[in-house]
């Protein structure tokens, strides 16, 4: 029955902020194909087909939201399916409805224009960059929420200081990484 089974391929939940005052970064949203979810110093943007979300499907989720916390309980079910605008999430003889959300900006809250920060990335020239800090934790997420099965991604540095775009290889997804200060010892 492993044909039946069918959810999220990675746990994605943790690329979203758990601050609660920053309540739009507690959220994934769906937009034009892709599930994206960010906490400031990582961007995730990955295909919803890389999921193996039919295009029914993709567009039923356009435009909605889903809270952190929910997503992360529907990593429990082993088959998750779109209708009618909802997730319904089966294990066995369970059945849950979850309904989306359309994310709602709140005043000095919207959702992360990461479009605009990952096109200003994209165009910048690649340089040489000499030394680059990063912290690994956040490396072991990107390693954690790729669906690179080879674990391999290609890093483009845009300059020092400056957030990098890790890219994975053979699938259709894209980190932008935010460098982090060098303390020397």
């Amino acid at each position: 029955m492993a044909k039946d089974k069918r959810n999220f391929k990675r746990p994605l939940h943790e690329a979203c902020s758990k601050i609660e005052t920053q309540p739009s970064m507690n959220y994934l949203i769906f937009e034009d194909g892709n599930i994206v979810a960010t906490d400031a110093h990582v961007i995730l943007i990955q295909s919803l087909y890389g999921h193996g979300f039919t295009e029914s499907e993709i567009d039923q989720l356009e435009g909605k939201a889903i809270h952190r916390e929910v997503f992360k309980d529907i990593l429990r079910y082993d088959h998750i399916e779109v209708v009618d605008g909802s997730i319904v999430a089966k294990k066995g003889k369970i059945k849950v409805n979850i309904k989306l959300e359309t994310l709602q900006e709140q005043e000095g809250d919207a959702y992360v224009n990461y479009k605009s920060l990952i096109d200003s990335a994209s165009n910048t020239c690649n340089v040489e960059v000499p030394i680059i800090g990063f912290d690994l934790n956040l490396l072991a997420r990107i390693a954690k929420l790729t669906l690179n099965d080879l674990g391999q991604v290609e890093f483009n540095f845009k300059g020092q200081g400056k957030a990098c775009i890790v890219s994975g290889i053979g699938c259709d997804e894209q980190f932008l990484v935010m460098p982090c200060s060098l303390n020397p010892l």
